[in-house]
């Protein structure tokens, strides 16, 4: 989730898969998905990202005046979606008990 939160989001992909494994080595029932599990896919596929350092370096390198400016608007939207998605999350466990 930090290579997430730093825009590294290719550099997160093996780790998640091992935090995946991991969470299955825990789970009794092998069929099916635990909510621990729904809710790690949910929050690495939001993927907060405080700073975005793939399209900083990107608008660095193409010129900008400013390549910075996208942190704020990044940081907003990242969690506008993480948000979004937990509650879709939370609302689809509490209508599915």
């Amino acid at each position: 989730m930090l290579a997430n939160f730093f825009g590294l989001g290719n550099a997160a992909t093996p780790l998640g898969i091992k935090a995946m494994q991991d969470l299955q080595s825990l789970n009794d029932q092998k069929d099916n998905i635990t909510f621990e599990m729904m809710l790690f896919i949910v929050l690495n596929t939001a993927s907060i990202q405080f700073i975005p350092f793939s399209v900083v370096g990107i608008l660095s390198d193409f010129g900008s005046a400013n390549p910075s400016g996208i942190v704020l608007p990044t940081l907003c939207a990242t969690v506008i979606s993480a948000v979004v998605a937990l509650v879709i999350l939370f609302l689809f466990r509490r209508l599915m008990k």
